[in-house]
């Protein structure tokens, strides 16, 4: 036989083992074949391969991870977090909490209840108001023979202010008079229960059974008398009011309440001397206001 790389020329001798064929009857050649199976199964490689891998990494790895970790952790987690925040928290509001002040201010509602009475709307409502400082009529104009004129400066009774309406008679017949008109259209008299007049009067010049008065007229009818203020000593009635001029200052009057008639439209208010030649009355602060 020839080898690749040998010499050419060169002899080799190798030996070759023949596999046994069948039907040869040779003795050795089938009883040493057994033998190597034989010994391959009895080697102690497979044994020792599966009998010390599974038993050491079973019993390390599942032994050491379960049991530290399981065991460390909730027992460690659980006791401290929630063995001391419950005990923190429930202890220090559970003390204060029903001693705060909280519950004895609550009774403040008691005041406002109170209060809220007040503030409902008044009982009556300014509608018209002459203080005749000066020289000003405002909304009220003179009228009657002598026509009332406005005063002021050092001497002039005045109720506030500087100025007043002076009041003299020269005629009985035609005496002077201030009045002023109110309109539905303008003041919806409609929607009050009656109409109230206030003023001041200083009695300059005045002798018994003279005095002042209040008339009104509705929708340009006659003038009726509210009510009168007269010099004399006597008992007050509803339509008569007395006065002394000692000692001489202003003194209030009012109308009481006038009611309102659901046709009216237009209302005039007028305040008239009565009495005989030189009768000097002089009058401030007239309010004419509407009763709810």
């Amino acid at each position: 036989v020839v080898f690749d790389g040998a010499s050419f020329g060169s002899k080799a001798t190798h030996k070759l083992t023949l596999p046994t064929l069948p039907g040869s009857t040779s003795t050795p050649q089938p009883t040493l074949a057994p033998n190597k199976p034989t010994q391959a199964p009895s080697f102690p490689s497979p044994t020792a391969g599966p009998s010390q891998s599974p038993s050491a990494v079973p019993s390390s790895y599942p032994s050491t991870v379960p049991t530290s970790s399981p065991t460390t952790t909730p027992s460690t987690s659980p006791s401290t977090g929630p063995t001391q925040e419950p005990s923190a928290s429930t202890t220090l509001p559970a003390t204060p909490a029903p001693s705060m002040p909280l519950p004895t201010s609550v009774p403040v509602p008691t005041h406002a209840p109170t209060s809220v009475p007040s503030q409902d709307p008044p009982d009556a409502q300014l509608l018209i108001m002459g203080h005749f400082e000066n020289k000003d009529w405002g909304e009220f104009r003179p009228g009657g023979g002598k026509v009332a004129s406005l005063r002021e400066g050092d001497g002039i009774p005045v109720a506030n202010g500087n100025g007043s309406v002076e009041l003299k008679i020269k005629r009985w017949w035609n005496p002077p008079f201030v009045f002023a008109e109110l309109s539905d259209l303008e003041y919806d008299l409609q929607r009050f229960r009656g109409l109230e007049v206030t003023f001041q009067f200083y009695p300059e010049s005045v002798r018994d059974g003279e005095g002042i008065k209040l008339e009104f007229m509705t929708n340009g009818g006659d003038w009726t008398t509210v009510r009168k203020w007269i010099h004399i000593s006597a008992v007050d009635t509803d339509s008569v009011r007395y006065f002394s001029s000692t000692p001489k200052l202003f003194l209030e009057a009012n109308s009481g309440m006038i009611p309102v008639d659901f046709s009216t439209t237009t209302v005039s208010f007028r305040l008239i001397l009565e009495g005989d030649s030189n009768l000097n009355i002089f009058v401030d602060d007239v309010f004419i206001s509407g009763l709810f």
